[in-house]
């Protein structure tokens, strides 16, 4: 620890002087980080609305179908815009 010595006596230096420790800075990072993940996430995500439903059948729009549970079970996905 520094010490400052005014008129013979000796001070501690103001709080503001002093380093943020390590295990401090990884917590405010971590954190940073979360809440970067959640803004681009918002921004960038399907929007609540817009969730695709199962095809009633294969020439549907605006759906997706499954090819392992419909159909014949063979066959590849397709999701239908």
């Amino acid at each position: 620890m520094t010490h400052n010595i005014i008129s013979g006596r000796v001070t501690r230096r103001a709080n503001s002087e002093r380093h943020t420790p390590n295990w401090l800075k990884t917590i405010y990072a971590t954190l940073l980080a979360i809440v970067a993940l959640v803004v681009v996430t918002s921004l960038f995500g399907t929007p609540a609305g817009d969730t695709l439903k199962p095809c009633k059948h294969e020439d549907s729009v605006n759906c997706y179908w499954d090819a392992d549970t419909m159909g014949n079970g063979k066959g590849r996905d397709v999701v239908n815009r």
